[in-house]
């Protein structure tokens, strides 16, 4: 039976704070109608937030103002929708539209209204995926010499173009023109007089981009399209141009009110300006020393621009600043002020500046907050660390216990938070899904429905896209299942006297589900359900097709998922607590409703073209959609998303220079800054001299270090009553300079990580009744069964007997190969085996490390000395002059090392084939030879005759082995045994083998020679090997490559790797 799920409302937030003297006056001012509009500011933790609520609530409830007569607009989406269930809980009332937007939602609704207006379709909103794929098609067609004549060869070489960085830059620059009002030709002139030749190519690509934008929007049933920048900026010309563009009464309001305005950009201010003089008073509520979104054009500098004259572009606002304290107190408040008194006052934007020292804990309250500075010698104790200080607050060793929900983990980046997340998962901490930020159709659950998509639409199964969707988890088959698959199609094919791969029988059994009919099984029956699905697909857009419609995608994909019957698992998964079920059934949803707002966008579109666009994304999209909030786990939060909330509990992680502050200048070689200081009035729109780039150059550094420093004082200032910062300080790392601030301003003195008392968990408390009780005898034994029975009972992780490595029963004894099945042994496999018998075997069922630099260069050396097996070092080095970009993408000095590397080993090898003497050479001879059950087959790099004697020659690239280890290697052997049995063309016998070393340091090459092998001796090796391979059971043999192992975590001969079985 399926769990019960109760769906419940978010948890109200907590009452308003009665208004102090300062709220109170603003208030008055807001309430008299005579005033005009006002500027608020405040500190960290003064109720700016809850005074915006406050605002709105009084002017609907005490002012009887319509709802829909009074808008507030947040700076994000989240920002919004917790301020929007603040503000509907406190007025307790539906109303017709939502209180509370983003800019660009009014913008979009200023938008929808004037549309309406006019009897046109409704805008579109480009999301930031679809403007990136947009983007990348466009570069993609300049440097194919299609599209636009954008000349970029005084920025970037053409190739950069395709870097999804450029791609950013690109559209950080379009952003800030767009919100400052300049179409391309402005962006042109502008280039052009300030010497700027990559604007100038920009605004050749915007006019592109702008072009192709329109063009989609021109079928009738298309609105026009917007991103989210051009969106604010076309709203502010509609309400200013609307007795021209639109008829009726332009979209107003009497109450307008902005919280962290200290975030918005020129567009937005634009636009409230034009809200203003459509009659609403405006109330801007912010302090620009708290300032998180400048990378997206924040301009703090608009708080103090407001309470100009206007005549001099500002509102005429009157300012009122706040000078309560709700949130910290104490040594809390002295780091937060010793951090922001860092940072350069921006005028009547500024809250206040406390004198350093000042008292900072109000009468009758008591200053029990901490603060903690801890430094870690690697990332894992950083994160134990971090672990160690949420345990303790949450079981109150400290002070009163603390819910998890009241504490949140805060860092620069969102790398490092998941890091941080994964790592406190593995300390068992409840902690908030984060999503793994990949781009749809790399999600684990996306990328094989869209590949049995493309074969429901008429694309051949392979046998890469087979694997691909067998192997994952919408079917489940693990790589020893797929090889159990194969063997069963193999072995029946041989039976009906057929001779085909196993590769070529796994794409004709996709084909259709009653292929699998014959094989039974479990295993059989998953891949019948990917058949099965496809199948249905395949039905579903032929039956829409023939009723004169078209294959929706989201038709289709629903048909599979719902053929593939996972869905009710991960939802029960999901709702016991697997985070990767869930992070899965939220990809899933966010691919069905991609296709449905695909195919709404596009009605005529063919699916394939929806599969075309979602490939080509290359990072997450946003989502609208509600998602579900788990209430007591950790927050994680980077300082943009911490803005405007608060927790008992604060750690803020990865304090290291160069990490925080990062001080890299962002948009260096478009200069979207530039741009938005130009346009701003900041800096002067002419060329620059040298003198000039340098003095700029350091002005922006210094604008960076202040946005670095203004982020942390936002971070800080969320804590209530503890707040932990840690580094890490190791061989990469130090410490920033934001750590002597905190010590200074708290008092404390930085602690060594390992120096942090630790508290035990309920996982330790299991562990420790299991060793001893292994230990117990008798009645004492008994007790400890008991403890731990309790523990099952109450569901504690590892108590159960029946979840411990080594109790259940094995889930099969069949060996790799049946009784009557030939085995396949490749020689380079022999040593492997001989060596450590498990070790092949987990290499064998997919344990393998990834493709590194050095195999990759070893696989090109080898492909140049097979095309080339004569051939001269110029002929050589010319090989792997045309060919190095297959491997190395760039001229970073990791990549020159590696071709200093290359050039070394192409030298080596072109002294070997000048050296070689042989009369013949045969290079990659592929061999096949059945020496009773073993079936040996390879291929030879090089096979060398000289008068009747052949030499078996295998390159390598590594380093040389030592001599005595040639005589008995295993892979020369094999090649030599190979050759005794008539396996190379024209080779009666070996003569001998040889093992060539091109890698390593030495002058020449090094060869290592093996004599002419005994034949029966190594056949009866060969017969052994199979005898260890075709075993049910495989042997953990310690050697001296065991540190080098990629499967020593599995191994029970290695420490890491006892749990595997040692119960």
């Amino acid at each position: 039976m399926s769990p019960m799920l109760r769906l419940l409302p978010p948890a109200a937030s907590a009452e308003l704070p009665a208004p102090d003297d300062s709220a109170g006056k603003v208030l008055a001012h807001v309430a008299d109608a005579t005033a005009g509009h006002l500027l608020v500011v405040g500190g960290p933790g003064s109720g700016k937030t809850s005074l915006a609520v406050h605002i709105a609530v009084d002017a609907v409830v005490a002012r009887g103002i319509a709802p829909e007569r009074v808008l507030v607009i947040a700076p994000t989406r989240v920002a919004a929708a917790s301020l929007r269930d603040r503000a509907t809980l406190a007025l307790n009332r539906a109303t017709g539209t939502p209180v509370v937007r983003t800019a660009a939602a009014a913008g979009f609704a200023i938008l929808a209204a004037a549309a309406r207006s006019v009897g046109d379709p409704g805008p579109v909103l480009i999301s930031g995926a679809e403007q990136d794929v947009e983007l990348r098609s466009l570069l993609a067609g300049h440097r194919r010499g299609e599209g636009a004549a954008v000349d970029w060869s005084a920025v970037v070489p053409a190739e950069a173009t395709a870097l999804p960085g450029f791609r950013e830059e690109l559209r950080n620059l379009m952003m800030r023109a767009a919100e400052f009002g300049l179409d391309p030709d402005d962006l042109r002139d502008l280039g052009e007089r300030t010497d700027q030749p990559a604007w100038v190519a920009a605004a050749a690509a915007y006019r592109e981009y702008l072009d192709v934008t329109y063009w989609k929007s021109t079928p009738a049933d298309q609105g026009d399209r917007y991103d989210p920048a051009s969106v604010v900026a076309t709203a502010t010309d509609r309400l200013q141009r609307w007795s021209e563009l639109a008829d009726g009464t332009p979209p107003s309001w009497d109450l307008v009110i902005v919280d962290d305005y200290q975030d918005a950009t020129a567009a937005t201010t634009a636009l409230l300006h034009a809200m203003a003089q459509h009659g609403a008073r405006l109330v801007l509520i912010g302090n620009a020393d708290q300032t998180v979104q400048g990378f997206r054009g924040a301009m703090p500098s608009a708080l103090a621009a407001a309470t100009h004259a206007r005549d001099r572009g500002g509102l005429g606002a009157a300012r009122i600043e706040l000078t309560a304290r709700y949130r910290q107190h104490g040594v809390l408040a002295r780091v937060t002020d010793a951090v922001v008194e860092r940072v350069g006052v921006m005028g009547e934007g500024s809250a206040t500046r406390r004198p350093r020292g000042a008292d900072s804990v109000e009468p009758g309250a008591s200053d029990s907050a901490q603060v903690a500075v801890v430094v870690a010698a690697h990332r894992y104790a950083q994160s134990r660390a971090i672990a160690t200080l949420l345990r303790r607050a949450r079981h109150g060793l400290d002070g009163e216990p603390v819910p998890w929900g009241q504490m949140a983990v805060i860092a620069h980046s969102t790398s490092t938070l998941r890091e941080i997340r994964s790592d406190l998962l593995a300390a068992d901490i409840p902690c908030e899904t984060l999503g793994d930020a990949l781009a749809l159709h790399s999600e684990p659950a996306v990328a094989p429905l869209l590949t049995m998509l493309r074969v429901a639409l008429g694309e051949p199964w392979t046998e890469h896209s087979a694997l691909e969707v067998l192997g994952s988890r919408l079917v489940g088959l693990d790589p020893v299942a797929l090889r159990r698959l194969r063997r069963h199609l193999v072995r029946e094919e041989r039976q009906a006297g057929g001779q085909r791969s196993s590769g070529e029988l796994l794409v004709e059994a996709m084909a259709a589900p009653a292929n699998w009919s014959s094989l039974g099984g479990p295993d059989a029956e998953r891949a019948a359900a990917a058949s099965r699905a496809v199948e249905a697909g395949a039905k579903e857009a032929a039956a829409r097709v023939a009723r004169g419609g078209t294959a929706e995608p989201a038709a289709l994909l629903w048909t599979m998922w719902d053929t593939l019957g996972v869905a009710r698992a991960w939802r029960d998964a999901a709702i016991a607590g697997s985070a990767r079920d869930d992070a899965d059934l939220d990809a899933v949803i966010a691919l069905m409703r991609a296709a449905q707002t695909f195919t709404e966008r596009l009605a005529h579109a063919h699916p394939s073209q929806f599969v075309e666009y979602v490939q080509g994304q290359d990072f997450a999209a946003d989502s609208l959609g509600a998602r579900a909030q788990a209430r007591d786990v950790v927050t994680f939060a980077t300082p943009a998303s911490a803005a405007g909330r608060e927790w008992d509990v604060v750690a803020i992680a990865g304090l290291e220079e160069g990490a925080w502050p990062n001080l890299r200048l962002r948009d260096t070689v478009l200069g979207a800054h530039h741009l938005a200081d130009v346009l701003a009035g900041r800096a002067a729109a002419e060329p620059l001299s040298d003198s000039g780039r340098v003095e700029a150059a350091h002005a922006a550094r210094r604008a960076v270090l202040d946005d670095e420093t203004r982020a942390l004082a936002v971070a800080v200032s969320r804590a209530r009553r503890s707040l932990m910062v840690t580094c890490v300080d190791g061989e990469d790392s130090q410490p920033s300079r934001y750590l002597a601030w905190i010590e200074a301003a708290a008092g404390v003195s930085r602690v060594p990580a390992h120096d942090v008392r630790g508290v035990s968990d309920l996982r330790e408390a299991v562990v420790r009744l299991r060793v001893d009780g292994a230990r117990a005898a008798g009645a004492a034994r008994e007790q400890y069964a008991a403890m731990l029975a309790h523990l099952a009972r109450a569901h504690a992780a590892g108590a159960d007997p029946r979840d411990w490595h080594g109790v259940p029963e094995l889930s099969t004894h069949q060996p790799f190969w049946d009784a009557d099945q030939q085995v396949r042994v490749s020689p380079s496999k022999i040593d492997t085996v001989e060596t450590c018998a498990l070790k092949w075997a987990l290499e064998t069922a997919g344990g393998t490390a990834e493709s590194s630099d050095k195999q990759l260069l070893g696989s090109l050396i080898h492909e140049i000395a097979a095309q080339h097996p004569r051939g001269t070092e110029a002929e050589l080095r010319a090989a792997l002059d045309s060919r190095w970009h297959e491997i190395s993408g760039g001229d970073t000095w990791p990549q020159r090392v590696q071709r200093a590397k290359a050039d070394e080993m192409i030298r080596r090898l072109a002294m070997y084939i000048a050296s070689s003497q042989a009369t013949v050479v045969q290079v990659e001879q592929a061999f096949r030879v059945e020496l009773d059950r073993a079936v040996l087959s390879g291929s030879a790099d090089r096979v060398e005759t000289t008068g009747g004697s052949a030499v078996i020659v295998d390159l390598k690239t590594g380093a040389a082995i030592p001599a005595a280890d040639a005589a008995n290697h295993g892979q020369l052997s094999m090649y030599q045994l190979a050759a005794n049995e008539g396996a190379f063309p024209g080779v009666e016998h070996a003569a001998g083998a040889q093992l060539v070393f091109v890698g390593g340091g030495t002058v020449k090459p090094s060869i290592r020679d093996q004599g002419a092998i005994d034949t029966g001796e190594q056949r009866e090796r060969l017969g052994a090997v199979v005898d260890l391979m075709t075993g049910t059971s495989f042997l953990a043999t310690p050697n001296d490559m065991c540190d080098h192992c990629p499967v020593q975590r599995s191994c029970p001969a290695r420490p890491t790797g006892k749990q595997v079985s040692d119960s």
